[in-house]
């Protein structure tokens, strides 16, 4: 059999019902585009963090403190070896003198003129940094304009100081170099932050010095330098990105993974029910071929030039489609997250997107070369002159509830994420009882907002404190760890753990590669801590998750020690509250219930934007497979039909009767494809969240069984209308 033969034979498959090849291209399509979205998207921001570190870091070394850094520091490599500055970032409230609008803030001190030693941060309008921040000056984040309530040029308090919003940050790419947070931002000069008098206020703070080589291949040498000046620092170089980071990117591609995962599968499932409607052209080709003579040969090369044509045009079109999107997803990531992406690696992308394809196609071609090898021409023929192809209407209804469940499972699934997560992280971080929450105070602090509260008995009780400290962790099992980082842990004091004793999360356990009983070695400012890890404990709530290893108290009491504070306050009285809250400590950090809802529904929007682009684009498939089915069953009822309505049936009867068995069908769908979504969101909304959510957002769930049953009716009414429209006697004649 000649190329040209079977170019010919496959171009005929292919035309005989162009629009179920077209479904399953785009089936395939969907699926090879959201595959490559998500790889080419953290792709960017894993070449950012280890390509790119030091736009990250904004230098080539950076030593992080927990104190205000001295000139003496900024002395620890010497001048002929590198260039020195220092950042401070603290916590405090910002609030609008003209709206009386208040927000936490992330309060950054910069020195213009050096920092920062790669890269640049970019204000609107144009200007230079040391411009934007001249005098009471200071550059902001768009999402502090909106949350005061004020325009550009407007006018910020901090702790009962004036300065001037004068630019709006675009480009930050040190955001998150030394601070997790993700709450607006201010950005001031040094000069500034000492007239505010925040510094004197005992505000937690992150003081690094950042050192810019004048020789990179000095690194290791500066390093040692810094590490025997500062034993018990965090110390970043280029080489090396915080793990954490790259640990939570890992997590989100974990995350992003499990929905590309349901989306090729549902692809696949899509695709494979298309080409089954499919057979019955492609197996009369390979009936007659038989009847020729053709051998096994040449129909698993028929079947391998049709599997090859759908696929590769499939892979043609989703690589394509993902590549525009790309190009629109990582601007919009660059605005949000202030950073300056590189271009993602096409390599990775292509390769994964590809082989993605090429598996479906595989699995596509296994089953397409065994029923075209297994086929009787006798039986086919046979069956076609009884008027019944090989598809019978049972196998058609399972056709229709498996695509319909397959696309109301992932709009299910995504539905009750975009619901669910909100409330979930927002019980996570504040406890049900609670609606106000302090973030990371140190001990002094603590002690004056106690005294303030026992001098108003009116005001609210603390209801919980969660104790935390920071330190070094230098040694696992007396090996030099590669997590050697700052790690937060929390402190005990309820007499659960004896001195030289911890306990770590699942999450820790691993990041850490240790067991119950592993050694840890930890650099405190005067000595060395050793412990022992006794145990693996499930954590109940996120806050605790996010800080996976547990001390004694009696363990860190000279560490640097920091509180979170939780109220109880009726949502009326919150605001009153915060209000005297600011007025006796202008620069401590409190957050309401509301305000972490804002920020969590925030983060689930960006988080979910990939996996509702995808399954949107599966689930269009899905319903797109399904008026293909109800058009082959139509066509296929032609005869039963028309013998119907000689017998005088009337096209109000039958198509009633279609519309009713496809309700049906439909209501099964949405029942079977709800409750696996939902499934799938309660697993994932607690592995993430550590807690559960109200029944209410699993409401999707339900609505889905009157969804998919309208769709289907209306898939059915179209098919059936244009079988209606065919006069008996045509029909009964091709019969």
């Amino acid at each position: 059999m000649t190329l040209r033969q079977v170019l010919r034979y496959t171009s005929r498959d292919l035309r005989g019902a162009p629009w179920r090849s077209l479904g399953v291209v785009l089936s395939l399509a969907s699926a090879v585009a959201s595959v490559y979205i998500a790889v080419a998207c953290l792709s960017s921001f894993r070449l950012f963090l280890t390509g790119g570190s030091r736009q990250w870091l904004g230098a080539d070394l950076q030593v992080n403190l927990d104190r205000v850094p001295l000139p003496e520091d900024l002395a620890a490599l010497p001048a002929r070896m590198a260039r020195s500055t220092a950042v401070i970032e603290t916590l405090v409230n910002a609030r609008s003198p003209e709206t009386g609008a208040s927000t936490p803030i992330v309060l950054k001190a910069v020195e213009p003129g050096e920092y920062p030693f790669y890269g640049s941060l970019t204000v609107t309008p144009p200007q230079p940094l040391s411009t934007a921040i001249a005098g009471r000056q200071v550059a902001v984040s768009p999402e502090l304009l909106t949350a005061l309530g004020i325009s550009p040029g407007g006018l910020i308090e901090i702790n009962g100081h004036r300065f001037t919003a004068a630019a709006t940050i675009l480009r930050e790419p040190d955001r998150f170099a030394a601070s997790p947070y993700t709450f607006n931002r201010v950005v001031m000069s040094r000069a500034s932050l000492e007239d505010s008098g925040v510094l004197r206020r005992g505000n937690n703070l992150n003081g690094r010095l950042l050192f810019g080589l004048r020789d990179p291949s000095t690194l290791l040498e500066a390093r040692a330098l810094l590490e025997e000046r500062f034993p018990d620092a965090d110390i970043s170089d280029y080489h090396q990105p915080d793990p954490r980071t790259v640990q939570t990117l890992d997590s989100a591609g974990f995350f992003l993974g499990i929905g590309l995962g349901l989306s090729l599968l549902s692809s696949f499932i899509a695709s494979a029910l298309l080409l089954h409607l499919h057979l019955d052209t492609h197996l009369d080709t390979m009936a007659i071929l038989k009847v020729l003579g053709a051998g096994t040969r040449q129909l698993v090369l028929l079947s391998a030039a049709f599997t090859a044509a759908l696929a590769g045009g499939a892979c043609a079109l989703g690589l394509a489609a993902g590549e525009i999107v790309v190009r629109v997803m990582l601007p919009l990531f660059e605005h949000w997250f202030r950073l300056q992406l590189p271009p993602h690696p096409l390599l990775p992308a292509l390769g994964w997107s590809v082989a993605a394809c090429f598996l479906a196609g595989f699995l596509l071609f296994v089953r397409n070369s065994a029923l075209s090898i297994r086929v009787r021409p006798l039986r086919l023929f046979r069956r076609q002159f009884d008027g019944r192809r090989l598809l019978r209407p049972g196998r058609h209804l399972a056709s229709t509830i498996s695509a319909l469940a397959a696309g109301a499972a992932l709009l299910v699934l995504m539905a009750i994420l975009e619901l669910g997560l909100t409330p979930a992280l927002s019980h996570a971080l504040l406890s049900p009882e609670s609606d106000l929450g302090i973030v990371s105070h140190p001990q002094q602090q603590f002690s004056d907002l106690q005294a303030w509260l026992a001098e108003h008995p009116a005001y609210p009780r603390i209801e919980r404190t969660f104790p935390v400290v920071r330190l070094r962790l230098k040694q696992v099992n007396g090996q030099p760890s590669l997590a050697d980082r700052m790690w937060w842990a929390n402190c005990r004091d309820n007499g659960t753990l004896h001195a030289g004793e911890a306990v770590l999360s699942p999450a820790q356990a691993h990041a850490l590669g240790v067991d119950a009983g592993a050694k840890l070695d930890f650099q405190l400012p005067e000595r060395s801590l050793h412990v022992r890890v006794v145990q693996i404990e499930d954590r109940n709530t996120l806050i605790q998750s996010l800080i996976g290893i547990d001390l004694a108290c009696a363990d860190v009491s000279d560490a640097h020690l920091l509180k979170y504070v939780t109220f109880r306050v009726d949502s009326t009285h919150t605001p009153a509250f915060r209000r005297e809250l600011s007025k006796a400590f202008p620069t401590l950090v409190h957050i309401s219930r509301g305000d972490v809802e804002e920020l969590s529904q925030e983060l689930v929007h960006h988080g979910l934007l990939l996996i509702r682009a995808g399954f949107s684009a599966v689930a269009f498939s899905c319903a797109w497979i399904m008026v293909l089915i109800a058009a082959a069953e139509a066509r296929q009822r032609r005869p039963e039909t028309a013998i119907l309505r000689v017998l005088g049936a009337s096209r109000r009867r039958l198509m009633l009767r279609a519309l009713k068995t496809y309700g049906v069908g439909g209501a099964i769908a949405g029942a079977l494809g709800g409750a696996t979504g939902a499934l799938g969101a309660y697993l994932l909304i607690a592995r993430m969240t550590h807690t559960s959510t109200a029944l209410s957002v699993y409401a999707p769930a339900v609505i889905a069984i009157p969804l998919t049953s309208v769709v289907a009716v209306c898939a059915g009414w179209f098919a059936t209308r244009r079988a209606l429209k065919v006069r008996p006697m045509e029909t009964l004649r091709e019969q």
